[in-house]
């Protein structure tokens, strides 16, 4: 990686190497992501967190109650933010329409088929 990066622009230069050059052609687009750090942590989908009197997000008990929990949020990478405090992993959440839940309200959690999905695979089956 080039020593420098543009403060302005935010660009630098980078070089790669490929494991089959053979494989590349004239006008053929490429894209890379370059990782910095990896974190690994708890993470809910971005609609799932407010902004009102700092980030929090709605918890749902497990009878189906509503409540407003302050959480710390951690880095945001596309439609996920980390949740470094306030949650735990096995917590349920408001993913979307939170604006139309208040704390205190009585729901029926409909989960999503990622969520649904994970949850199968978590309890192997």
């Amino acid at each position: 990686i080039a020593p420098t990066i543009d403060t302005t622009t935010r660009l630098g230069e980078a070089r790669i190497s490929l494991d089959q050059p053979e494989a590349l052609r004239p006008g053929l687009f490429l894209s890379a992501e370059i990782l910095i750090d990896e974190v690994e942590m708890l993470a809910v989908p971005v609609s799932a967190v407010g902004a009102a009197d700092g980030a929090t997000v709605m918890q749902v008990s497990p009878d189906g109650v509503v409540s407003r929990v302050p959480v710390v949020t951690g880095v945001r990478d596309g439609p996920l933010i980390g949740v470094v405090e306030g949650i735990g992993a096995n917590e349920m959440v408001v993913t979307r329409a939170g604006a139309f839940v208040r704390h205190g309200d009585r729901i029926t959690p409909v989960h999503d088929d990622v969520t649904a999905a994970q949850a199968a695979a978590t309890e192997g089956g």
